[in-house]
């Protein structure tokens, strides 16, 4: 499985955890916020989360202590003031390790009782000196029966540290946690059960990255990247968590993780009806906005995506023309311009049907011709009015042969007339 490193984060994203009950906590909310991501932590909106980590400290191959880079002591030092200004309940942990770092340091540093009292101690003293409110460990992975036991050692005088600490300053005891494999087995492999249960506020459970183009274990497949249920696997988020439940952790420490970003795989890929390859952008970051949501289109901070998608346009039953509700016409008219205010290199899309249309009015439109034309010309010419860049099909969902091959007719029919639409209008065909 991949890991949380930049290289497989939107530049621009964050990674969402949306944790379940622990220490008496009814929700925790929490993101990790990596310095390498563009995104400023003044930005973040801390008033969506109770816990933010703050990731990634090193672990020093000599040492074993925990240090900060140069080059992030500014934005680590200031993180906890800076998040609070918006959240002054919001608490923060510093996290260790990530996938970019090296799993072997970590096993040399578990593997002694020395090194591990140089992490643990340094670990606390960062903490302390950054002011934050936690400790948050990412070795990825142990990969022997030893480290695995280790690990556990390390957890448990971790925690006795912690608690030490606590007492003799009268502060607070610095909560811990830890990001650990979707499953409690790691490859045949069992983590410390009792250490984990007895040691640690939570367990980060990496329910993502199932396949990935880095992935050491599927780079030559594709699947769902963090299916919460698969009905042909166990590699699931939902068979994880049962797995960790078995194991003997409680319910109420496991977290459930969950990405906020996606993959593509390009390689070399060429077209040979086409002169020349491919040329698609590297990463699409996209959001879909709903009409109905709380959240105004002037709120969206547009900045952290290159794709927005207004939904949803509808389907009218009897000419199989698009059609707004009236309520929603004034925020799909104005969409782009607003969004634009905040990136001006945005492309937005305008997304039709969606999970509450009615699936059998799409099998109708598709079924002949001239209803897929009138579905297209009016996609088209209300795309272009309203200063969409593009048009998203939503149809939930296709559920026969004849729907899928008139679907695939319907999107034959959509590129002629939209490369069509583009020549004779001079302008960029629509995505």
């Amino acid at each position: 499985m991949a890991s949380k490193t930049l290289a497989y984060v939107f530049s621009t994203l964050l990674f969402l955890l949306q944790f379940h009950c622990y220490a008496g906590q009814s929700v925790v909310k929490a993101v990790y916020w990596f310095p390498g991501s563009g995104f400023p932590v003044s930005s973040i909106d801390s008033t969506l989360f109770t816990h933010i980590f703050c990731a990634f400290a090193d672990l020093n191959a000599s040492t074993y202590q925990v240090t900060i880079s140069s080059s992030n002591s500014a934005q680590f030092s200031s993180f906890t003031q800076t998040v609070q200004q918006k959240n002054p309940s919001v608490k923060t942990l510093l996290s260790v390790g990530g996938g970019g770092s090296n799993p072997s340091t970590f096993a040399s540093m578990a593997s002694q009782a020395s090194s591990r009292k140089s992490f643990i101690d340094s670990s606390i003293k960062l903490a302390r000196s950054n002011n934050f409110y936690g400790l948050d460990l990412d070795w990825e992975y142990p990969s022997t029966a030893t480290e695995f036991t280790n690990l556990g050692t390390l957890l448990n005088e971790w925690r006795t540290a912690v608690a030490n600490e606590s007492k003799s300053s009268g502060k607070t005891a610095l909560l811990l946690s830890a990001a650990f494999f979707y499953s409690a087995n790691y490859y045949s492999l069992n983590y410390p059960i009792q250490a984990i249960s007895n040691s640690l506020d939570w367990v980060n459970v990496m329910a993502y990255d199932f396949y990935s183009p880095n992935s050491y274990s599927t780079p030559n497949l594709t699947g769902p990247p963090a299916a919460l249920y698969n009905p042909t696997s166990q590699v699931s988020g939902d068979a994880g968590t049962t797995a960790w439940i078995q194991a003997g952790v409680p319910a109420k420490k496991l977290v459930l993780g969950f990405p906020f970003y996606g993959f593509t795989r390009m390689g070399s890929l060429e077209i040979r009806d086409y002169k020349e390859p491919l040329r698609a952008q590297t990463w699409i970051k996209a959001g879909y906005w709903l009409s109905g949501s709380e959240i105004h289109s002037s709120a969206i901070n547009s900045a952290l995506f290159t794709h927005l998608l207004c939904a949803f346009a509808d389907l009218n039953s009897s000419s199989y023309e698009l059609s707004f509700v009236s309520s929603d016409e004034k925020d799909f008219s104005n969409f782009t311009d607003i969004v634009k205010q905040k990136n001006p290199t945005i492309t937005t899309l305008l997304a039709i049907g969606g999970g509450n249309s009615d699936y059998s009015v799409f099998s109708a439109m598709v079924s002949k011709a001239s209803y897929r034309k009138s579905f297209i010309d009016s996609s088209v010419r209300i795309a272009r009015a309203y200063g969409f860049q593009g048009l998203d099909l939503r149809w939930v969902s296709a559920n026969t042969s004849s729907d899928m091959t008139s679907m695939g007719l319907l999107f034959q029919e959509w590129r002629a007339t939209l490369n069509s639409e583009a020549k004779k209008s001079s302008r960029k065909s629509c995505s």
